[in-house]
Protein backbone atom coordinates (compact mmCIF):
# COMPACT_ATOMS: atom_id res chain seq x y z
CA UNK A 1 0.00 0.00 0.00
CA UNK A 2 2.89 2.47 0.61
CA UNK A 3 4.51 2.08 -2.83
CA UNK A 4 1.76 3.33 -4.94
CA UNK A 5 0.55 6.20 -2.58
CA UNK A 6 4.43 7.24 -3.13
CA UNK A 7 4.48 7.29 -6.64
CA UNK A 8 0.89 9.13 -6.89
CA UNK A 9 2.31 11.69 -5.07
CA UNK A 10 5.79 11.97 -7.31
CA UNK A 11 3.69 12.05 -10.27
CA UNK A 12 1.46 14.40 -9.03
CA UNK A 13 4.23 16.53 -7.91
CA UNK A 14 5.71 16.10 -11.65
CA UNK A 15 2.24 17.18 -12.88
CA UNK A 16 2.27 20.39 -10.72
CA UNK A 17 5.65 21.51 -11.61
CA UNK A 18 4.93 20.74 -15.35
CA UNK A 19 1.51 22.98 -15.01
CA UNK A 20 3.65 25.80 -13.11
CA UNK A 21 5.92 25.73 -16.15
CA UNK A 22 2.93 26.71 -18.30
CA UNK A 23 1.64 29.13 -16.21
CA UNK A 24 4.47 31.19 -15.71
CA UNK A 25 5.56 30.61 -19.04
CA UNK A 26 4.31 33.56 -20.49
CA UNK A 27 5.70 36.17 -17.63
CA UNK A 28 8.86 34.39 -18.25
CA UNK A 29 8.86 35.60 -22.28
CA UNK A 30 7.78 39.17 -21.07
CA UNK A 31 10.97 39.02 -18.35
CA UNK A 32 13.02 37.54 -21.79
CA UNK A 33 11.79 40.16 -24.05
CA UNK A 34 12.66 42.94 -21.80
CA UNK A 35 16.31 45.12 -22.29
CA UNK A 36 16.63 45.71 -19.17
CA UNK A 37 17.61 42.54 -18.47
CA UNK A 38 21.51 41.37 -18.32
CA UNK A 39 22.85 39.83 -21.13
CA UNK A 40 25.79 37.45 -21.13
CA UNK A 41 27.31 37.37 -24.73
CA UNK A 42 24.21 36.86 -26.96
CA UNK A 43 22.06 35.14 -24.23
CA UNK A 44 19.61 37.14 -22.20
CA UNK A 45 20.32 35.87 -18.59
CA UNK A 46 17.39 38.69 -17.19
CA UNK A 47 15.39 35.51 -14.80
CA UNK A 48 16.05 32.54 -13.62
CA UNK A 49 13.21 30.26 -12.36
CA UNK A 50 13.70 26.93 -10.52
CA UNK A 51 10.06 25.77 -9.83
CA UNK A 52 8.07 28.81 -8.20
CA UNK A 53 11.82 30.51 -7.12
CA UNK A 54 12.57 33.52 -9.14
CA UNK A 55 15.99 35.11 -9.50
CA UNK A 56 15.75 38.90 -11.57
CA UNK A 57 19.13 40.06 -12.87
CA UNK A 58 20.04 43.40 -13.76
CA UNK A 59 22.75 45.65 -14.76
CA UNK A 60 21.17 48.77 -13.04
CA UNK A 61 18.54 49.66 -10.96
CA UNK A 62 16.21 50.97 -13.38
CA UNK A 63 16.63 47.84 -15.35
CA UNK A 64 15.73 46.07 -11.73
CA UNK A 65 12.71 48.23 -10.82
CA UNK A 66 11.09 47.66 -14.34
CA UNK A 67 11.66 43.57 -14.15
CA UNK A 68 9.67 43.63 -10.45
CA UNK A 69 7.31 45.82 -12.37
CA UNK A 70 6.72 43.38 -15.18
CA UNK A 71 6.21 40.53 -12.23
CA UNK A 72 3.88 42.75 -10.41
CA UNK A 73 1.60 43.95 -13.47
CA UNK A 74 2.04 40.07 -14.44
CA UNK A 75 0.50 38.55 -10.88
CA UNK A 76 -2.14 41.38 -10.75
CA UNK A 77 -3.54 40.41 -13.95
CA UNK A 78 -4.03 36.77 -13.23
CA UNK A 79 -4.71 37.06 -9.32
CA UNK A 80 -2.09 35.76 -7.35
CA UNK A 81 1.07 37.57 -5.74
CA UNK A 82 4.63 37.37 -4.91
CA UNK A 83 5.98 37.45 -1.23
CA UNK A 84 7.31 40.83 -0.60
CA UNK A 85 8.32 39.38 2.56
CA UNK A 86 10.20 36.60 0.98
CA UNK A 87 11.92 38.67 -1.50
CA UNK A 88 15.34 40.19 -1.17
CA UNK A 89 17.51 42.59 -2.91
CA UNK A 90 21.64 41.75 -3.51
CA UNK A 91 23.55 43.94 -4.87
CA UNK A 92 26.86 42.15 -5.96
CA UNK A 93 29.67 44.77 -5.66
CA UNK A 94 32.48 45.66 -3.25
CA UNK A 95 31.40 46.86 0.31
CA UNK A 96 32.24 50.63 -0.41
CA UNK A 97 29.19 50.91 -3.31
CA UNK A 98 26.74 48.18 -1.54
CA UNK A 99 23.90 51.20 -0.84
CA UNK A 100 21.20 51.88 -2.87
CA UNK A 101 19.83 55.29 -3.48
CA UNK A 102 16.42 54.59 -3.68
CA UNK A 103 14.66 50.81 -2.51
CA UNK A 104 13.40 48.76 -4.46
CA UNK A 105 9.42 47.61 -4.40
CA UNK A 106 6.90 45.63 -4.77
CA UNK A 107 3.48 45.89 -4.17
CA UNK A 108 4.33 49.58 -2.35
CA UNK A 109 6.84 47.45 0.80
CA UNK A 110 10.54 47.75 0.24
CA UNK A 111 12.25 44.70 -0.57
CA UNK A 112 14.93 44.41 1.92
CA UNK A 113 18.83 44.50 1.16
CA UNK A 114 20.73 41.76 2.09
CA UNK A 115 24.68 41.01 1.99
CA UNK A 116 23.78 36.93 2.35
CA UNK A 117 20.78 34.63 0.47
CA UNK A 118 20.11 31.16 -0.60
CA UNK A 119 18.91 30.81 -4.34
CA UNK A 120 18.35 27.02 -5.50
CA UNK A 121 20.36 25.52 -2.57
CA UNK A 122 23.48 27.87 -3.12
CA UNK A 123 24.60 30.18 -0.57
CA UNK A 124 25.15 33.60 -2.81
CA UNK A 125 27.18 36.41 -1.30
CA UNK A 126 27.07 40.45 -2.53
CA UNK A 127 30.75 40.78 -1.70
CA UNK A 128 32.05 37.38 -3.46
CA UNK A 129 33.03 35.96 -0.19
CA UNK A 130 32.74 32.13 0.27
CA UNK A 131 33.37 31.94 3.81
CA UNK A 132 29.78 31.31 4.98
CA UNK A 133 29.36 29.11 2.12
CA UNK A 134 32.74 26.89 3.03
CA UNK A 135 31.02 26.88 7.05
CA UNK A 136 27.84 25.48 5.79
CA UNK A 137 28.97 22.50 3.76
CA UNK A 138 31.28 21.48 6.48
CA UNK A 139 28.59 21.43 9.05
CA UNK A 140 26.14 19.85 6.49
CA UNK A 141 28.63 17.41 5.71
CA UNK A 142 29.41 16.53 9.62
CA UNK A 143 26.06 16.51 10.55
CA UNK A 144 24.25 14.03 8.19
CA UNK A 145 27.85 11.46 8.34
CA UNK A 146 26.87 11.11 12.02
CA UNK A 147 22.98 10.88 11.41
CA UNK A 148 24.07 8.21 9.30
CA UNK A 149 26.11 6.23 11.45
CA UNK A 150 23.95 6.73 14.59
CA UNK A 151 21.25 4.92 12.64
CA UNK A 152 23.20 2.07 12.42
CA UNK A 153 25.48 2.27 8.78
CA UNK A 154 28.73 1.74 10.75
CA UNK A 155 31.66 -0.23 10.39
CA UNK A 156 31.17 -2.46 13.98
CA UNK A 157 27.78 -3.85 12.06
CA UNK A 158 28.32 -3.45 7.99
CA UNK A 159 31.08 -3.86 5.99
CA UNK A 160 33.73 -1.02 6.05
CA UNK A 161 33.53 -0.72 2.50
CA UNK A 162 29.69 -0.69 2.46
CA UNK A 163 29.65 1.93 4.92
CA UNK A 164 31.59 4.19 3.03
CA UNK A 165 29.92 3.86 -0.31
CA UNK A 166 26.76 4.67 1.49
CA UNK A 167 28.20 7.75 3.03
CA UNK A 168 29.93 9.03 0.22
CA UNK A 169 26.19 8.74 -1.75
CA UNK A 170 24.10 10.28 0.87
CA UNK A 171 26.37 12.63 2.80
CA UNK A 172 28.90 14.01 0.03
CA UNK A 173 26.02 15.12 -2.85
CA UNK A 174 23.96 16.95 -0.23
CA UNK A 175 26.90 19.05 1.24
CA UNK A 176 29.09 19.47 -1.64
CA UNK A 177 25.53 20.63 -4.15
CA UNK A 178 26.99 22.66 -6.89
CA UNK A 179 30.62 23.06 -5.51
CA UNK A 180 31.27 23.11 -9.27
CA UNK A 181 30.62 26.38 -9.23
CA UNK A 182 32.52 27.55 -6.39
CA UNK A 183 35.38 30.08 -6.74
CA UNK A 184 38.34 31.73 -5.31
CA UNK A 185 38.62 29.21 -2.53
CA UNK A 186 41.30 30.25 0.07
CA UNK A 187 43.99 28.12 1.81
CA UNK A 188 42.02 28.24 4.86
CA UNK A 189 38.47 27.18 3.25
CA UNK A 190 40.23 24.19 1.60
CA UNK A 191 41.69 22.81 5.38
CA UNK A 192 38.51 23.31 6.50
CA UNK A 193 37.04 21.21 4.00
CA UNK A 194 40.41 18.31 4.49
CA UNK A 195 39.28 18.45 7.73
CA UNK A 196 35.84 17.34 7.66
CA UNK A 197 36.86 14.55 5.10
CA UNK A 198 39.40 13.10 7.63
CA UNK A 199 36.97 13.76 10.42
CA UNK A 200 34.34 11.37 8.63
CA UNK A 201 36.99 8.35 7.61
CA UNK A 202 38.27 8.45 11.13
Amino acid sequence: MVQPQKRRKTRWGAVCCFFYLVFINDLLRQLDESPYGSMLFNLRVSSTVQADDIALISTTSKGMKTLIDICQTYSENWGFRFSSAKSEVLKFCSSKCATISQPLKLYGADIPVVTSTKHVGIILNAEFKSMSRTLNACRILRATALSVMKSGIHPSFLNPLTCSKIVFQMCYPKAMFACELWYGLSNTELTMLERSHKYICK
